[in-house]
């Protein structure tokens, strides 16, 4: 199958990658190179919403894949919810926060067909 970058295609590529059910949130010290910049990555993210005084605690992440922005909102407690086009990224990400005891809100839609109905929101786009 030629690459086009469709749902269907992303879809495909989660089921049939052996990195799919990777996960890349860690509690502790990253033991990998991936681990430590999603952690570096949470590390900016946290400290722009403390500067900037950013009172939500709602968080969105559009594209989220297996949820790993995601994770570390949850585990600060944040209303974390997940928006991936891929069924089986959701199905991924759900298993991840179940194993880490994390809640979110999942959405397997296509953001164009995804309506915000909360005010002071945190977005982020992957």
């Amino acid at each position: 199958m030629k690459y086009q970058g469709s749902v269907k295609e992303f879809d495909y590529n989660w089921k049939i990658s052996k990195d799919s059910n990777a996960e890349y949130w860690t509690k502790s010290n990253p033991i990998n190179q991936t681990q430590y910049s999603f952690r570096k990555l949470w590390l900016l993210f946290n400290d722009i919403i403390k500067k900037n005084k950013i009172k939500g605690k709602d968080v969105i992440e559009i594209g989220a894949g297996r949820g790993t922005m995601s994770s570390y909102f949850a585990e600060a407690d944040y209303n974390t919810y997940l928006l991936d086009s891929s069924k089986k990224a959701v199905d991924i990400s759900k298993k991840i926060f179940k194993k880490n005891k994390h809640h979110a809100t999942f959405y397997n839609k296509l953001l164009k067909n995804f309506k915000i109905n909360k005010k002071n929101s945190i977005l982020f786009f992957r």
